[in-house]
């Protein structure tokens, strides 16, 4: 496993694991990820991520009109 790979992993499980708290949750709970995000109204990492793709490219159709 490269270093990258490593890092990106334990960074998600250690804001799982904050999630987990806020909530007062254990893993024994045996809850699903989505589903304690969802509890806090929390966008799913996907749903981010193609916001992000279409604010940038908005600034490209903007800037391309101009």
């Amino acid at each position: 496993m490269n270093f990258v790979l490593q890092t990106r992993q334990s960074i998600y499980a250690n804001k799982m694991r904050y999630v987990r708290k806020i909530q007062g949750k254990t893993k024994i709970d045996r809850m699903r990820n989505y589903k304690l995000r969802m509890g806090l109204g929390m966008i799913p990492l996907i749903e981010k991520k193609e916001l992000a793709n279409l604010r940038e490219f908005g600034r490209v159709v903007i800037m391309g009109s101009t």
